[in-house]
């Protein structure tokens, strides 16, 4: 389920199209208040950061981390197709 809006108007729709799940992922952009009222509702729920937040922190990573332009832009297209191709474990373990 997708919802543009408000956090009020989503939540109670979120439960009325979900009634008890056996396995339910909640794709957001990250925010802390999304993931504990998810844990707090869905405490057995995956929790996934999407694909373009996940981008944007990872250049923000690079950017502190790397200085040279050129070798952080290396960097961020190796992990971005990481990213892509379902291995999040290699962007988290990379420096």
């Amino acid at each position: 389920m997708a919802h543009l809006g408000s956090s009020k108007e989503f939540f109670p729709r979120l439960e009325y199209e979900i009634e008890g799940p056996k396995n339910l992922a909640i794709v957001s952009d990250g925010a802390k208040w999304i993931w504990n009222r998810a844990e707090d509702l869905h405490p057995n729920s995956t929790q996934i950061l999407d694909y373009f937040h996940a981008k944007e922190h990872l250049c923000e990573f690079a950017k502190d981390c790397i200085k040279d332009e050129n070798q952080r832009k290396v960097w961020i297209d190796t992990k971005d197709v990481a990213l892509l191709e379902k291995e999040p474990e290699d962007v988290i373990r990379a420096r």
